[in-house]
């Protein structure tokens, strides 16, 4: 009788346990729940992008390869979660011995001519004829501790990253040539075009533009007021909003590149 009450009380001890589990797991998903409340998506705007990567750089052609694949997955990935109608198409990836690290505004875009003098004459044309075609310059290191870089007011249209940074950092870099910013407070050296182009922290996470560490994990997503995790908004209107700094960087160059054929006919 003894032997059965203890076995009655260690299995109703173990329901106790395997309950307050499941309760706590519940509430720590409703916790970090990302729930988006509205999302303004308007006409996809394809921005391709042709990578340039230093030859130097200790990996081989297919693990560089697939890495940046998945980089430009996850940037898609973020901009869907974000509701911005941007998509991030890779188009090349050529291997140059030419490419080396930028360290001022001046070698970046010699950088910048150097890359481009690997097209030919057509991929030039198309290149400096599209307002929506990138370089991506893959270095094998960059200045101080960064993973990436951008300047948009020198080179409108290439970021120079590595391939030791999380998996946001083209993201991020594309994020500053649609003029998007970082976090209020936060570098900068970047200055944000519109007041609204911040990034954010919600719950335990930070926006793509943040570089804050102290605001918790990069989470996909740029700042954008509609959405919000465990009940918290991930940006605030007209003073974080990423998101729409993006969409309206995308309807101006819509609009300019179809201006910009009409004239040349």
């Amino acid at each position: 009788m003894k032997k059965k009450s203890l076995f009655l009380f260690g299995f109703f001890a173990l329901l106790l346990v395997l309950s307050l589990l499941l309760l706590y797991n519940a509430n720590t998903s409703r916790d970090n729940e990302l729930v988006v409340h509205k999302c303004s998506k308007n006409d996809t705007l394809t921005t391709t992008l042709r990578f340039f990567v230093d030859r130097s750089i200790d990996m081989s052609e297919e693990d560089i390869v697939s890495r940046i694949s998945e980089l430009v997955l996850t940037s898609n990935q973020v901009l869907q979660r974000s509701c911005i109608s941007i998509e991030r198409l890779l188009t090349s990836v050529t291997f140059v011995d030419n490419a080396f690290t930028p360290h001022s505004a001046k070698e970046f875009s010699l950088l910048y001519d150097r890359l481009i003098s690997n097209l030919s004459n057509q991929e030039k044309q198309e290149h400096l004829e599209s307002l929506t075609d990138f370089i991506v310059v893959v270095v094998k290191t960059l200045p101080s501790e960064y993973k990436g870089y951008t300047y948009p007011e020198v080179v409108a249209r290439m970021a120079a990253i590595t391939l030791n940074g999380n998996p946001y950092v083209l993201e991020h870099e594309l994020g500053h040539l649609a003029m998007a910013g970082h976090q209020k407070g936060g570098l900068e050296w970047f200055q944000a075009a519109q007041s609204q182009a911040h990034a954010y922290h919600c719950g335990p996470y930070r926006t793509v533009m943040n570089e804050n560490l102290k605001n918790g994990f990069v989470i996909g997503l740029y700042s954008n007021p509609d959405i919000s995790i465990g009940g918290q908004p991930c940006g605030v209107q007209n003073e974080a909003n990423n998101s729409e700094v993006l969409r309206q960087w995308a309807a101006f160059t819509q609009a300019k590149q179809k201006l910009l054929e009409k004239v040349r006919g």
